[in-house]
């Protein structure tokens, strides 16, 4: 493949060629493209700039994979383009029309008979960017831009053309996830990074904000009540130096999409003293187009997707309905320096518990709210544990005679906040001389405001003989996931034996030697 996208370097370099970098780019792209998409070979257009040479070659196909790229060394009349493409129908790949002097992009033109122009833009999107004459966009109003792999986002931008006057509500435009519009005469959109306090009350009628938004030393007269209609935020959100109390006036936001090439946060609450709630009740997505774009390579995909809450009000606490979608979604947390809310939001009680002992657990529980601690005689009552879901607090289990933990198979998520979560480890399976099998193979995330440490100690002796030291290999496979889940293991069945005492909670003794103690904090500090 990468040879015959090669062949056409030598044509380039006998006319105008785009320097060495742009050109690298445009080949890459281009590979990507083939790589994604399957086309005829005679429908592929494998060049990386229109010109009077390369035209010659463009596929008579309703459907062509490839980069159009029009520049400045674009010799052509729009006329001889349009004739060109005229059929096709799908471009699968995208096109780039950039420092041109086109004052219409009727190149691409839709026909009613035969339906849209149609881009398909898994890999590339379209760019329209500092063409100094250009003032019709009406063709971008018959673009239907799609993912032939179901993925949202389209990658589409329309920058710096001085006399473009743009309009977001014609067409399909309203769909595109990743419509990126400023530096025209006239801007679609709202933009996030602009939004200041004499420009605030212009947002009102926003539902989606365009890259990200950006709230930092705003002070009491602020009309944040201007971002209630938002419901889409592209990109990453800081609220910083705030007076605060919650994040109400995005009371209905569902959905954050970032990049995390950009910002690995993709919301960051920090420094805002009067902040005691959170206030996001309807947020059930959070996208990183890094990883929808990085399909070829996904299996790969290392990432976190992180928000932080960090230096609030010292009775900041989150709702057990809140932790729960944050859980769902998949997100970790840089910190989060808050607690459970006595309020646990809109549960089902009968199925909410708070933890006193085992003896007295209902077998109803779903949610378990408290250190949950299974010790010495409590093997007869670990039936009740058969529905739990969600646990907020930490897991010790020890003294026991169990044999396996089958009976925590549908235990999907932990968000350990309150109790002993701040200085000690979020699991601890220690002293069950019969343990042979630890698998919590259903867990799916973990947020702790603790150290993401397990104790693994005096167990059966073959326990972990065979494989590594992990709780949850299920996901070894899964990157993404295994990050989710990610703790350090210590202890006796895992390496080196730590002293642990035989108090209520279960932690570990005072008299850790200083290296393990060098350890704790150095995760409490992570």
């Amino acid at each position: 493949m990468i040879s015959i996208i090669y062949l056409f370097i030598p044509i380039l370099l006998a006319s105008a060629v785009p320097t060495s970098d742009v050109l690298s780019t445009r080949i890459k792209a281009l590979e990507q493209v083939f790589i994604v998409f399957y086309c005829k070979p005679s429908c592929r257009f494998n060049e990386t700039q229109l010109n009077s040479v390369t035209i010659k070659s463009f596929p008579k196909c309703k459907e062509v994979c490839g980069i159009i790229f029009i520049d400045s060394e674009t010799d052509l009349t729009v006329e001889q383009m349009k004739k060109a493409f005229e059929k096709m129908r799908t471009l699968k790949g995208g096109f780039n029309i950039e420092n041109t002097s086109l004052t219409s992009l009727s190149v691409f033109t839709a026909d009613k008979e035969k339906g849209n122009f149609n881009v398909v833009c898994d890999v590339y999107g379209v760019y329209i960017r500092n063409n100094s004459q250009l003032n019709d966009p009406s063709v971008l109003y018959d673009l239907y831009l799609y993912r032939d792999r179901g993925i949202e986002a389209c990658d589409i931008r329309i920058e710096n053309n001085p006399k473009l006057e743009f309009s977001c509500d014609g067409g399909f435009l309203h769909m595109y996830n990743e419509l990126i519009v400023r530096g025209n005469l006239k801007d679609c959109g709202c933009d996030g990074e602009k939004v200041n306090v004499s420009n605030v009350k212009e947002y009102s009628k926003c539902k989606t904000l365009d890259s990200g938004l950006n709230l930092v030393n705003i002070n009491a007269t602020f009309d944040y009540d201007s971002f209630l209609n938002v419901t889409m935020i592209r990109g990453s959100i800081a609220i910083r130096n705030t007076n605060l109390q919650s994040l109400s006036f995005l009371q209905n936001l569902q959905t954050i999409e970032y990049n995390s090439d950009i910002a690995s946060v993709a919301l960051n609450v920090q420094d805002n003293p009067e902040m005691i709630r959170l206030g996001l009740p309807i947020l059930t997505k959070v996208i990183d187009t890094v990883e929808q774009t990085s399909m070829i390579q996904y299996s790969t995909y290392n990432k976190r997707q992180y928000f932080n809450f960090e230096n609030l009000h010292p009775d900041f606490c989150v709702t057990i309905t809140e932790i729960v979608a944050l859980l769902n979604l998949g997100i970790s947390t840089e910190n989060i320096e808050a607690k459970l809310c006595k309020d646990p939001g809109p549960l089902d009680a009968s199925f909410y518990c708070t933890f006193e002992s085992m003896s007295k657990l209902s077998d109803t529980c779903m949610y378990i709210l408290g250190d949950l601690l299974i010790d010495h005689e409590d093997e007869k009552y670990v039936s009740k544990l058969g529905v739990l879901q969600f646990l907020f607090g930490t897991l010790t289990i020890r003294n026991t005679n169990l044999t396996d933990l089958n009976f925590l198979d549908q235990m999907t998520y932990i968000g350990a906040l309150n109790g002993n979560v701040t200085y000690f480890p979020v699991i601890q399976i220690y002293s069950n001389p019969n343990l042979r099998n630890v698998g919590l193979n259903g867990i799916m995330n973990i947020i702790t405001k603790g150290n993401r440490t397990a104790i693994i100690q005096d167990n059966h002796p073959d326990l972990f003989k065979s494989t590594p030291c992990q709780l949850f290999g299920a996901y070894f496979s899964n990157p993404a996931m295994e990050n989710r889940v990610n703790l350090t293991y210590i202890g006796s069945n895992c390496g080196e034996r730590v002293h642990i005492t035989s108090s209520q909670s279960g932690r570990i003794s005072i008299g850790l030697s200083f290296s393990l103690f060098v350890l704790f904090w150095s995760f409490k500090s992570n």
